[in-house]
């Protein structure tokens, strides 16, 4: 009996492998329209919105990899209706702003899961968080706890610390 039960735990170990490593069974929640491009990304901002800006100065300063996507941040947040700031605060505060992790700057599935590119983990990322019940409670309460205490739960406390930190300097 004890045999079986060992199996059994094997098989689904392996699956429970397959799942959360298998990308390309993933599928991301929101699809982002046809005309939404940011597939290249920049080496300093174009536009004139004064988020990408902030954010491009932010990451920069932090001498962050992720410097060039400042308006890719920016466009996904909007396409997914998500406060701008979280995304960037969230990789810092995951990544050292995208200067230590293996698979996504997010720390999404403890950075088991890769969504592909940097542009996708965003995409997939953002398009995830969108629809998670504790970031709609973020929405109404603009309460940074309310959101860090589910996404990190291992040390919430500390972890709140980081994103508020970068949070608050992007505003």
């Amino acid at each position: 009996m004890l045999k079986y039960i060992i199996i059994a735990l094997l098989i689904y170990g392996i699956l429970l492998i397959r799942h959360y490593a298998d990308v390309s069974t993933q599928e991301i929640i929101s699809p982002l329209p046809a005309d939404f491009n940011i597939i290249s990304p920049t080496p300093t901002p174009k536009t004139e919105d004064p988020r990408i800006k902030r954010l491009y100065n932010l990451l920069d300063n932090y001498n962050s990899p992720l410097d060039k996507y400042a308006e890719a941040f920016i466009r996904v947040a909007d396409v997914y209706n998500l406060d701008w700031k979280l995304l960037p605060s969230i990789a810092c505060a995951e990544s050292s702003c995208g200067k230590n992790y293996k698979n996504n700057a997010f720390g999404w599935g403890s950075d088991h899961i890769d969504f592909g590119t940097d542009i996708e983990d965003f995409i997939g990322i953002a398009g995830k968080i969108s629809t998670l019940h504790y970031y709609k409670t973020y929405l109404e309460t603009r309460n940074i706890s309310d959101f860090s205490m589910a996404y990190n739960r291992g040390n919430a406390e500390a972890y709140e610390q980081k994103l508020r930190f970068f949070y608050e300097k992007l505003e």
